[in-house]
């Protein structure tokens, strides 16, 4: 399963440029993340199939920040980290309603069944 961030949504679009500015990776074009490849391969499942919904995300302020620190490619001090608190606080400030913004995602989830082991 992943939830791929639908950057047709303006602030989710906006929330992952601040995110790969901050970013000491490229997370979001890692090959491997995207790729249901080696489940569909696989000779030890059938019926391999996709399913895709949209889900979406409210956050408060702190929410988004905590969001934002807990991913590993994301410095935790220093003037990147600094700069990526400023740049979460105004955006959130420039979109938030009723103290809530919503980052929206397409979550594709990966099905097979799976083959008796003998």
């Amino acid at each position: 399963m992943w939830n791929e961030r639908d950057q047709t949504d303006e602030f989710t679009a906006e929330h992952t440029a601040v995110i790969r500015k901050a970013a000491a990776t490229d997370f979001f074009d890692h090959p491997s993340r995207k790729s249901a490849d080696p489940l569909a391969e696989s000779d030890r499942f059938t019926d391999y199939r996709q399913q895709s919904f949209p889900n979406q995300q409210p956050l408060t302020l702190n929410a988004m920040i905590g969001l934002a620190l807990s991913a590993s490619y994301i410095p935790k001090s220093g003037e990147v980290y600094e700069q990526l608190l400023v740049d979460l606080r105004d955006l959130f400030d420039r979109w938030n309603q009723d103290a809530i913004v919503t980052l929206k995602y397409q979550t594709n989830v990966y099905l097979a069944n799976a083959l008796p082991q003998s």
